[in-house]
Parts: C-alpha cells; sequence; structure tokens
C-alpha cells in the first residue's frame, strides 16, 4: 500500500493523457518554464543531448503528419503546440562546460561514434519525460501534455539545413493546456 503523497499523485497517479485540448494557447513564459526545469534533471554525464521544437503553426504541424501514427494525427493538428523532442549527435563538444570535472569524457565520445547514438537516444528521450513531468508538476497548473512517440523525421530529411540533419527525431509531444472533460483515458495500474 502507497501512503497519500499530493505531489506523486499529481505526477503520476492522477495523470491522464489526454485526447481533445482547450482552444487556449501556450505562451511562450509557460515553454520556458517547462524548459528551465527539464534542464535539471540527469542525464549520463550530464550529456543533455535533448533539442526541442517548439511548433504552433499548421503549416509546421503539416509536415510532421507523415510521421505520426493514424491515431495520433487530429490530436496533434488540433494541438495549441508540439514538441519534437529531438537529439544532437554533437552534444558531447558542449561536455567540456556541462562535464568539466572529467575534460577526458568529450574525447570518448568522440572515439566511439555507436555511444554517442545510444547515449543520445536514451538521454533525450529521458529528458522527454522530465517536459512531461515538468508540465504535470504541482506549480504547472494548467499544461498538460499528451506524449505521441511518433519517431518523427520530417524534420531530419535530406534538403533542410545541415545543422538540423545533425540532430535525430526521437519522439514528439502535444503540449496543451487540460483536455475537454470526458476526453481522458482511463489507466489501470501495473500489477507487479
Amino acid at each position: 500500500m502507497t501512503s497519500p503523497n499530493g505531489c506523486i499523485d499529481k505526477l503520476f497517479r492522477d495523470a491522464r493523457t489526454h485526447g481533445a485540448w482547450l482552444a487556449k494557447p501556450v505562451s511562450d513564459e509557460t515553454l520556458r518554464e517547462l524548459y528551465d526545469a527539464l534542464k535539471w534533471g540527469p542525464t549520463s554525464a550530464n550529456a543533455s543531448p535533448a533539442r526541442f521544437v517548439f511548433i504552433r503553426t499548421a503549416k509546421g504541424k503539416e509536415r510532421l503528419r507523415p510521421s505520426l501514427a493514424p491515431g495520433n494525427v487530429d490530436k496533434t493538428m488540433a494541438a495549441p503546440v508540439t514538441v519534437i523532442v529531438a537529439y544532437d549527435l554533437q552534444f558531447h563538444n558542449k561536455l567540456p562546460k556541462l562535464f568539466p570535472h572529467n575534460p577526458g569524457m568529450r574525447d570518448l565520445f568522440v572515439a566511439n561514434p555507436a555511444l554517442v547514438e545510444v547515449t543520445a537516444r536514451r538521454n533525450s528521450s529521458l529528458q522527454g519525460a522530465y517536459l512531461i513531468l515538468a508540465a504535470r508538476a504541482p506549480s504547472c497548473e494548467a499544461c498538460f501534455p499528451a506524449c505521441f512517440l511518433a519517431r518523427a523525421f520530417a524534420l531530419a530529411q535530406p534538403g533542410h539545413s545541415p545543422r538540423v540533419r545533425r540532430r535525430q527525431v526521437d519522439l514528439s509531444a502535444a503540449c496543451t493546456f487540460a483536455g475537454v472533460n470526458g476526453t481522458e483515458r482511463s489507466r489501470a495500474p501495473v500489477a507487479l
């Protein structure tokens, strides 16, 4: 049996994925607040490989359409903001600043491209989860995310700038204000 904890309840037990959104924009201030919270979440060697692209325009969301699961298309198109959680395959170049107590860490990644890929993918997914938790946190009363594991490579296709191509996109999520009543999905707990 678990003991009552309002914060844990808000983040996990009572949290639900919404299937519809209120027609209310999500401010830049709210997005900055979420990012400012998630950036402190731990990652391997403080790598922080995630890069976030917040999309508000219909044109921008249309670029995601081919990569979305059919059940997520309408929800993504209707969300006031969709965030792409990508990862930077050159994240290790920032390690001298992010992980200064081990100057050789950057070189470890430079010498091992497979380690770069697995570290970037795993830790950017983790940072995407931190975004979801930040949005569910009690201090962010109005913002609830719905996560779509889209494998959205729309922005990493040939023809886009080299700066974008060096990043892979691991997932996208819609971030919006609370779903319309009755659109929440129930969740059955997993028995261990």
